[in-house]
């Protein structure tokens, strides 16, 4: 039984010992990745695992000040999203993860928000608010300011 016990551990450092170079190696190279890409890019990477398109982050990032109040409007149903090829996910997280990202702006409901983050949304109520669209995206992505 000792025996055993000692050649399993000493199978254990082997192992360990073998590996630990290209675990090492693995992490520098991760590190250099992460030190070739912008700022901004690392900020919202993500974004890449919810299927939320990188470019709508980016442009939220960019043309809301930093103390702006602002709502996520998202597409009506599943069904609607799904014409927009936004999965289930990108559904459920996208308020929070931009609630998140954009810190310390404010997420407030639409009758308070003086910007609009609409992913694939329906306009309509916001047009008739008077927004001017800031950045649209063929994708059906509208970041607005209500006036």
């Amino acid at each position: 039984m000792r025996i055993a016990a000692l050649a399993l551990g000493g199978v254990a450092a082997t192992l360990f010992l073998v590996r630990l170079p290209f675990a090492v190696v693995k992490i520098d190279h991760r590190a250099s990745f992460n030190g070739r890409e912008s700022a901004a890019t690392r900020t919202i990477q993500g974004a890449d695992g919810l299927a939320i398109d990188n470019t709508f982050a980016e442009q939220a990032l960019t043309l809301l000040p930093s103390r702006a109040a602002y709502v996520v409007a998202m597409p009506q149903s599943q069904q609607v999203a799904n014409q927009y090829h936004i999965p289930p996910t990108t559904m459920n997280a996208l308020p929070l993860y931009m609630q998140f990202l954009l810190l310390p702006r404010r997420q407030v409901d639409a009758a308070h928000a003086r910007y609009v983050l609409c992913y694939a949304c329906d306009t309509d109520p916001f047009d008739r608010r008077g927004m001017k669209r800031l950045w649209t995206d063929p994708q059906g992505y509208v970041i607005g300011e209500l006036r």
